[in-house]
């Protein structure tokens, strides 16, 4: 049964109930046909939003997006076949991505689990292949070398990737395939792909989880100070173990890009210097000197008010959860959506009171 975004079944009598046809004149067929899968799980009434589906129309851009830039940069040499020993960490981490998420989504399906194949779909797309293998790939077409290598491999992902997503989205799917380099008359009966055990490298996907870290804390760090995305950061990481420094300057290239930075040093040990951000990555440590980023005393007072904002709306939802009438009398769903924001805006305060201690000591 599907019931509208509060949770109630749709009637005519109560006016929330929804015409299919509108739906995808609105979002689209295979934004609503994925959209109905994701929210599938066996032995509950999914609940249909709006939100549901803007935020599925958005992978199937996003999908078609990605694709479009893939199709645009196969024009130069495109490898016939590769060595895959011999490619660069990122090619051989996707492909082994890609087959852990052939495996996911077989064993899924098997289960009769729709949902979980249809989201394992969604985070390889969006996370892993989006994100972060085309991000890396537009540095190497120019590249005599990489270049015909990553076309090769960037057509055989996404070639792949559309054969597993077929079935829950079968038109956009078909569109994108019939433009690719392939075989056979239609996508609908192209073999449906299962996992390549020889293309698994579980060392390249400890390598590069480890580089996303890295990468992701100093994306954190800007997003955090709100630093303007054009500027070029300088990064120290600080490594006592021999092995994790020789790693981080094996793949400087690689976190240059991905972090967009100026410098990028890697030392065994540094004093404390004031003015520095740190950020802990495993083992390691981020430093970022944050001189001339930004108005630290005008970031201050600008966190400072929203830890305001957060005090009065975590004071109005205590006081609502606090009472027994609300409690009882309100529907599930809205008390549990209140216990969920109580636990967001208490994670936000602590990130900004730290936050805060960080730049007291710039001040």
């Amino acid at each position: 049964l599907v019931r509208d975004e509060k949770g109630d079944k749709m009637s005519k009598t109560k006016g929330n109930d929804v015409n299919p046809l509108e739906l995808i004149a609105r979002y689209g067929t295979d934004a609503l046909r994925f959209t109905l899968v994701a929210l599938a799980t066996p032995g509950t009434d999914p609940s249909l939003s709006t939100s549901r589906l803007l935020g599925y129309r958005a992978f199937v851009n996003k999908l078609w997006n990605a694709s479009r830039f893939v199709l645009m940069n196969l024009e130069g040499e495109r490898a016939p076949s590769y060595d895959r020993a011999r490619l660069p960490l990122a090619s051989r981490w996707i492909l082994s991505r890609q087959q852990d998420v052939a495996r996911r989504v077989n064993a899924a399906l098997a289960e009769f689990r729709f949902d979980q194949a249809a989201n394992e779909l969604y985070h390889f797309v969006w996370d892993e292949l989006c994100d972060w293998y085309i991000e890396i790939a537009k540095g190497w077409f120019a590249d005599p070398v990489e270049g015909p290598r990553v076309r090769a491999v960037l057509v055989e992902v996404l070639e792949k990737t559309l054969r597993l997503l077929h079935p829950v989205m079968p038109f956009v799917t078909e569109e994108i395939w019939q433009m690719l380099p392939h075989e056979g008359e239609s996508i609908m009966v192209a073999r449906f792909p299962s996992a390549d055990e020889d293309k698994m490298d579980a060392a390249a996907e400890a390598a590069m989880a480890k580089l996303a870290r890295l990468v992701t804390a100093v994306r954190t760090i800007r997003a955090t100070y709100e630093v303007d995305r054009k500027r070029r950061l300088d990064v120290t990481v600080v490594a006592a173990d021999p092995a994790d420094r020789a790693f981080y300057v094996e793949h400087e290239g690689l976190v240059r890009q991905l972090g967009y930075l100026g410098s990028f040093v890697v030392v065994a040990e540094a004093g404390d210097i004031k003015g520095t951000i740190r950020e802990p990555v495993d083992a390691a440590e981020v430093r970022i000197p944050m001189a001339g980023l930004f108005d630290v005393a005008a970031e201050m007072a600008r966190l400072s008010r929203e830890v305001e904002k957060i005090e009065a709306e975590l004071q109005s939802l205590g006081k609502k959860l606090d009472n027994p009438q609300f409690v009882d009398r309100a529907k599930p769903d809205v008390v549990r959506e209140a216990r969920d924001r109580v636990a967001e805006l208490q994670g936000r305060r602590v990130k900004i009171d730290a936050t805060l201690r960080e730049l007291r000591g710039l001040a």
